[in-house]
Order: C-alpha cells, then structure tokens, then sequence
C-alpha cells in the first residue's frame, strides 16, 4: 500500500487489530477453559501494571479492558478465585499427587501464572514439596523469570531430593540435567510431537513411569491431544 494513501492505510491496521484481538480472546478462552483461572487473572494484571507504569497498550488491547463483558469476566474470575475455585483439572491432578506418595514427577504447564498457581496447590497438600521451574524471560510487564543460577538450584536440589515435584514450563523440555522421575504429567495436551517426546523422556530411562495427559473434554484440549495420540 503506498505511503500517501491514508485511507487504505487505516483500514489496513484497523484489521491487524482486529486480528490482534481475535488472538487475546483465543487466549483469555484458552486459560478460561483449558488452563487455570490465576493465568486468565494474571494477563489482567500485568495489563494493569503496564498501564501503572505509564505504558501505552495497544489499540486491541485497550479495546477489550474496556469491553463490558471483559470487565465483567473479569469480576467474575475474581470472585470464583476469591472462594478458593479454580479450574477442575488441578484437582485432577492433585488426585494424581495425593496418590503416589514417594514417587517423583515433573508437571508441565504451559504458563507462569498456571505454574505458580499449581506449585501452591501441591505445597498445601500434606506430604508434598512442589517447586517452580521457569525461563530467564521477563513478563509483559517486567516481572522477571529465574536466573541460570536458579534454575541451577532448583535442579541441584530436585536431585538432592528436596522436593517430589517440579513444576515446569517449556524450560523443563530442553536438555537439562533433570533427573529421572516416576511420573510425567502434562497439564495440558501438546500438539508438537518432539516436545512430547521431550517431556515423555524424562521418565523412561532407566525404569519404566507413569506419563498421565489431562484433557478438559469439549475444548480445545481434545483435538490437541488427539494430534500425537
């Protein structure tokens, strides 16, 4: 589109929000319904902390905040969060937990926000240590991830047997030194064949393990899971 032709400049942009919005809605869904409630909360809040520390969000971005019915899932995550409700599928897999006392395992997650959310879980249930493994990247809004050197420590004490349970994002897949454990958990399904074969990996060297997939049914779980299954 030439520079001077302001017109089909503005529609072309009009449309690259809109898209932007079709892809944060695709998100927000995703938490809402295959993830957990504290990821859907935690896109809320590092928007209010951009927006705190004077930085401008994008066009599609302020578009949705202000939406009535955002607002209004907004309250209403809140309130479920505030009565101690979350998604159904962490108490799926605080039942795997609870029933594999003494065993060791890694719980994949897609998300900080999940992954926090779900090592507080685990660190409530009696009998059980659950720590977080997370990137070097830092947020939208700045909060930062784990240094080398925590991520070191994290590992270091895993194997020193300080905790049964380490609770990963896309990290835990790459070639570090985790060792073997009894199970393999995803919280959510993947749909790249090489990164299921990564995660399954970390349970089946030496003796045989257990990998457990959690799948909310009627969401986009299902065909995800069925793409390497």
């Amino acid at each position: 589109i030439p520079y001077w032709d302001k017109k089909r400049r503005g529609e072309l942009w009009n449309l690259v929000s809109v898209c932007y919005r079709v892809l944060i809605l695709k998100y927000l869904l995703s938490s809402l319904t295959c993830s957990t409630l504290q990821q859907l909360k935690g896109y809320f809040m590092e928007q209010a902390a951009l927006r705190e520390g004077g930085k401008e969000l994008s066009r599609a971005s302020e578009t949705l905040l202000t939406d009535r019915r955002i607002r209004e899932l907004r309250e209403w995550v809140d309130e479920l969060l505030a009565q101690g409700i979350e998604h159904p599928k962490i108490e799926a897999l605080l039942n795997i937990v609870r029933s594999n006392i003494g065993h060791r395992r890694i719980v994949f997650v897609g998300a900080r926000h999940s992954a926090d959310a779900i090592t507080k879980k685990i660190n409530a249930l009696d009998g059980h240590k659950a720590r977080i493994f997370i990137g070097k990247g830092k947020t939208q809004a700045g909060v930062k991830g784990m240094s080398a050197k925590e991520q070191a420590q994290t590992i270091e004490a895993f194997k020193n047997g300080e905790f049964d349970t380490l609770v990963a994002t896309q990290i835990g897949e790459e070639g570090l030194d985790i060792p073997q454990v009894d199970e393999v958990i995803f919280y959510e399904p993947v749909s790249d064949e090489r990164r299921y074969i990564q995660r399954v990996g970390r349970q089946a060297r030496d003796k045989p393990g257990e990998v457990y997939v959690l799948v909310a049914t009627s969401t986009m779980d299902e065909p995800i899971y069925n793409i390497c299954h």
